[in-house]
């Protein structure tokens, strides 16, 4: 999240996103660092407000069409990230896979190859991904598919 709060403060942005696999994740660690208020209004409302940054909630069932800002992904696998992260306007990603699918990763770079390191705690490597975000601003951004 410190990672994200940094993109956020450079890209001078004001929205931010948390991508879960399911809001069944929002206990535990994410809880933690968090917080209770902030985890209490991500499970009732999909946002979190506090002094002027909007924290938005993003799981395969709740989506965003448009925010301005980076979104940290916890949990999702590689091969989802895109269906998940589909907002308009993400500046950037911030890709932290789960400790139980360490394959996670390495399926991760094989796609995004270009994609950053940021640090690496252990099972956990926090990745910042142009490429990520260039695929999803440009499926965004064109225009729907027309019936067949």
């Amino acid at each position: 999240m410190a990672s994200a709060l940094q993109w956020l403060r450079k890209r001078d942005a004001h929205e931010l996103a948390l991508a879960l696999a399911g809001k069944d994740q929002l206990s535990g660690m994410l809880a933690e660092v968090l917080g209770a208020e902030a985890v209490r209004s991500l499970d009732r409302d999909n946002a979190y407000v506090r002094k002027g940054i909007t924290l938005y909630l993003l799981t395969p069932k709740i989506q965003r069409r448009r925010m301005q800002g980076p979104v940290v992904t916890f949990g999702i696998e590689p091969d989802r990230l895109e269906d998940v992260v589909a907002a308009q306007g993400v500046t950037d990603v911030v890709y932290v896979p789960t400790s139980s699918a360490p394959e996670d990763m390495a399926t991760y770079l094989t796609r995004y190859p270009q994609s950053e390191t940021l640090a690496q705690q252990g099972a956990l490597d926090w990745i910042q991904d142009t490429p990520l975000r260039a695929a999803v601003n440009e499926r965004s951004s064109a225009p729907p598919a027309s019936p067949a």
